[in-house]
């Protein structure tokens, strides 16, 4: 909780943190499209990618970060802040630069999935590592190291935030919505929402997990009523609910009822 609170501060007073607040994804994707345009170098420690001549294109075909080097797309990157990893989204940008070798997922919480072939993950925690080793033998120029110096501090409190109120695993633990006052510390730095997406999108996956599990164990075929009619032969209907007309799978005679117990 402490961690916590340290980070809303800073976040808190964070100019860099306020400028995100329109659209953090395209915050984000705008900054990193130019920190590695301006220092090509960094895209190895963050990507394990080496370019000569770095270009990098926004949004084409709507994708986050295109990156060539020269005209050759070599490195195609999908960023989330603010949502979930979707495994679909993924897949239907696998055929888009088919001769692309390296797709990575950026993102803020891991993924609940398996990742499509062909794509990779870099988590934000390992994106602000990456940046902070680079830095630290950079010449990045006087003017730029104060922006990037704070952007790699915003990195680190974003995690903070996200591994203590964003994990799928903590918000299940907490049924779905938080109890004391997280909700009031991010509604301070403008995650209230996200928070609340994110809960969403985590009762929306154990939802699905649930259902699929019940339906694996066949619990969601027909009642129990009608997979095991307690009836009597001759009456030919249930003797108990006396609305079920098909014949006796349990072999009751025509004057004894059924007394399988786990029929109802």
């Amino acid at each position: 909780m402490g961690a916590l609170r340290d980070s809303i501060a800073w976040l808190e007073a964070s100019p860099m943190q306020r400028m995100s607040l329109g659209s953090r994804e395209l915050f984000h994707s705008d900054f990193l499209s130019w920190l590695f345009e301006a220092y090509p170098r960094a895209l190895a420690h963050v990507f394990d990618l080496s370019v000569d001549d770095c270009k990098i294109a926004r949004e084409e075909q709507n994708l986050d970060l295109v990156v060539r080097d020269g005209e050759t797309p070599v490195l195609i990157v999908e960023n989330k802040v603010k949502s979930y990893p979707d495994f679909a989204q993924l897949q239907r940008y696998s055929t888009k630069f088919p001769d692309v070798d390296k797709r990575y997922l950026l993102t803020l919480v891991p993924p609940g999935f398996e990742m499509p072939r062909g794509w990779e993950t870099v988590l934000y925690k390992d994106l602000a590592a990456g940046l902070r080793r680079w830095f630290e033998t950079s010449q990045a120029l006087s003017e730029h190291r104060h922006y990037i110096v704070d952007y790699i501090t915003l990195l680190d409190h974003l995690v903070t935030v996200a591994q203590e109120c964003f994990d799928p695993a903590k918000i299940r633990e907490t049924n779905f919505w938080f109890q004391g006052n997280q909700t009031q510390f991010l509604e301070k730095v403008g995650f209230s929402q996200t928070l609340q997406k994110f809960q969403a999108m985590a009762f929306r996956d154990f939802l699905k997990q649930a259902v699929s599990a019940e339906a694996d164990s066949g619990a969601l075929a027909r009642p129990k009523a009608m997979r095991f009619c307690a009836s009597s032969i001759e009456q030919n209907h249930c003797l108990k609910t006396q609305n079920c007309k098909r014949p006796c799978k349990r072999g009751a005679s025509n004057t004894a009822r059924c007394d399988v117990s786990d029929c109802f």
